[in-house]
C-alpha cells in the first residue's frame, strides 16, 4: 500500500446555509445588481432558476424582487404557479439601463460573492492540525520511492508555510475569483503583509 501523509483537517466544518441578507456579508444593493446582470445576460428567469444562478434560497431574494419591481426594474411577464418563486421576471427598459451601467462597474455575473473575511475564517477553522507535517512524516511518506536524501531536506521548508498558507490561499483565490470583482477596498487581501511572513527564500513565489 503506497504511504501517504495523515492531512485530515481537524475540524470537519461545513458552512451554515445563511437565513438573511445580512448573513451574506454582501450589500442588498450588490445582490441587487446581480438580479440585473443575470436577467440581462438570460432574458427571462423563472425566480427559482434566477435564486439557482445566486446559489441562494429564494426566499432571500424575494424581497429584492419585490423592491426592484416597485422601482419597476424588473416585471413579470407571466406566472406558471403561486408566488414569485414560479413568475417569469424580465428586465424593464429602465431596468436594461441600470445593468448596463452596472456591467460598466464590473463584468461579474455569477453566484453572490462571499466576503474575504468570511472566507478566511472558513480556511483557517479547516486548517491542518499543527505540525502534521514533521521530518518523519515526510519520511514515510517517500519510503515507497527512491529518493535523493537532499530532495527530502528541500521540502523540509514547507513546514514553515503551516501558519501563512491558510491566509495566503484564501487571499489568492478571493482575488481571482467573485469576490475580488466587488472592487471594495474594505474585503481587499493584504498579499502584502502576507509576502512578510513567509521565509525568505519562498517571498517571490506571491
Amino acid at each position: 500500500m503506497t504511504p501517504v501523509l495523515d492531512a485530515t483537517p481537524s475540524k470537519s466544518l461545513i458552512p451554515g446555509t445563511p437565513e438573511s441578507t445580512e448573513a451574506l456579508g454582501i450589500s442588498s444593493s450588490a445582490i441587487e445588481q446581480l438580479i440585473l446582470k443575470h436577467l440581462y445576460f438570460h432574458n427571462e428567469l423563472l425566480g427559482r432558476e434566477l435564486a439557482g444562478q445566486l446559489g441562494l434560497q429564494f426566499s432571500l431574494i424575494d424581497g429584492l424582487l419585490e423592491n426592484l419591481k416597485r422601482q419597476h426594474y424588473v416585471a413579470v411577464k407571466k406566472s406558471l404557479g403561486m408566488g414569485n418563486a414560479s413568475a417569469v421576471f424580465a428586465l424593464t427598459e429602465t431596468g436594461r439601463n441600470l445593468s448596463r451601467e452596472a456591467l460598466e462597474n464590473n463584468q461579474y455575473a455569477g453566484p453572490v460573492p462571499v466576503p474575504l473575511e468570511q472566507y478566511s475564517e472558513m480556511v483557517r477553522k479547516q486548517r491542518l492540525a499543527e505540525n502534521w507535517l514533521s521530518p518523519e512524516a515526510l519520511d514515510k511518506a517517500f519510503t515507497h520511492l527512491v529518493v535523493a536524501e537532499d530532495i527530502i531536506e528541500q521540502l523540509g521548508p514547507g513546514r514553515e508555510f503551516q501558519q501563512v498558507l491558510p491566509d495566503l490561499w484564501a487571499a489568492r483565490q478571493w482575488e481571482n475569483g467573485a469576490g475580488g470583482s466587488l472592487s471594495s477596498h474594505r474585503y481587499r487581501p493584504n498579499l502584502h503583509a502576507l509576502r512578510d511572513r513567509m521565509p525568505g527564500q519562498h517571498r517571490a513565489t506571491i
